[in-house]
């Protein structure tokens, strides 16, 4: 392997097989900030919780399993596992996001806009209502997912696809889905009903390795391919008759773009249940920051672990802080001392805290005008 700097901050890193990439100084810059912040967030969710363990106990929890045995199982069994996955679920949504943004090139082209992760939500039902069980919700939540990217491709396709067409029908799809999932849980019984609505909240409560094993080596998949995929995502937004002259074939390229990012969104509703917004955010916030030419999956992947690792954080101490607040001001209570072990469902702080940046967002261009 050798590299060679190049103009403008860039190195080209040239290896075996004559395969050749260009590596940008900011670029990886804004990787490695990105991948300490996911770091550094892992080492405070070990750390605070209802439970809280120093930082010695995390330690020897985590490198040798030893201290004390309700310190061990909070570290090894609940916090690191719900740590893990985060990371994993946001890396996945983040790079998922990247792939239909650019595909698309809109900015709202995102798998929870454009109906698949509601798709993926409809398989995962299914599977649950006629199983009765959890057990197959991945193959149900990807099944799902893929069979609505394609419904959605066929309903928006003509004489071409058409980034605006293509957001209206993901929109009114998402409509559709959300009355039938609506429906499927009414006629559920009651104990199926409360399993499938909790999971469609989209939480990392009360989850464990079993849910790693279900999106880890997916996302190790996946997220590989999608960064070897990203070089063809780049010649892409330059147009197909400039992918064509760089000897790209870009109606298979744009099939294995989307088969990933469909998989991606499909692998992670079916460990945590649909999570908003994360991959809205993800691909903006790393274009911005990375200032890199178009979305890549990968700055996008890093950006989305380390946003729905902090959303996990906030959700876990929101209640604490009300409890806090309750007892420092009495006349504004907000939350009983009761209540300050709850965890709210990360997917409802990331409707929240998406919310909010989509306004800003909005009202930004607005102004602009």
């Amino acid at each position: 392997m050798s590299a060679n700097h190049t103009a403008r901050g860039a190195w080209t890193v040239r290896l075996p097989g004559r395969v050749s990439f260009r590596l940008r100084r900011r670029g990886l810059g804004y990787g490695l900030a990105s991948a300490a912040a996911a770091l550094a967030i892992v080492a405070v969710l070990l750390l605070v919780g209802a439970y809280p363990i120093a930082p010695p106990d995390v330690a020897d929890a985590l490198f040798y399993g030893t201290g004390e045995r309700l310190a061990v199982h909070f570290v090894t069994q609940e916090r690191l596992p719900q740590a893990v996955l985060a990371l994993l679920a946001g890396a996945a949504m983040g790079a998922s996001g990247a792939i239909f943004q650019s595909l698309a090139r809109n900015p709202l082209a995102s798998p929870e806009i454009i109906g698949f992760t509601s798709g993926a939500s409809t398989g995962a039902i299914l599977t649950i209502a006629f199983t009765g069980g959890t057990a197959l919700v991945a193959p149900g939540a990807i099944t799902g997912g893929l069979a609505t990217a394609l419904a959605v491709y066929l309903l928006a396709y003509r004489d071409g696809n058409d980034a605006v067409r293509l957001v209206l029908v993901g929109l009114g799809v998402t409509a559709m889905l959300g009355s039938v999932n609506s429906y499927l849980l009414t006629r559920s019984d009651l104990r199926t009903a409360q399993d499938a609505h909790l999971w469609l909240i989209g939480s990392l409560n009360g989850r464990g390795w079993e849910s790693v094993a279900i999106l880890g080596p997916a996302a190790a998949l996946l997220l590989t391919a999608a960064c070897l995929l990203g070089r063809r995502l780049r010649m892409l937004e330059l147009g197909d008759e400039a992918a064509v002259g760089l000897g790209l074939r870009p109606d298979r390229s744009r099939l294995a773009l989307a088969v990933v990012g469909v998989a991606l969104c499909g692998a992670t509703v079916a460990a945590t249940g649909p999570i908003p917004f994360i991959a809205l955010v993800a691909p903006q916030i790393a274009s911005r920051l990375a200032r890199i030419p178009g979305t890549g999956p990968g700055a996008a992947a890093l950006t989305g672990a380390v946003l729905l690792g902090a959303a996990h954080l906030v959700s876990g101490r929101i209640f604490p802080v009300a409890v806090w607040w309750s007892e420092t001001f009495p006349a504004l209570a907000l939350a009983e001392p009761d209540s300050a072990a709850i965890g709210v469902p990360v997917g409802a702080t990331c409707s929240v805290l998406g919310g909010l940046y989509l306004t800003v967002l909005l009202v930004r261009r607005w102004k602009a005008r």
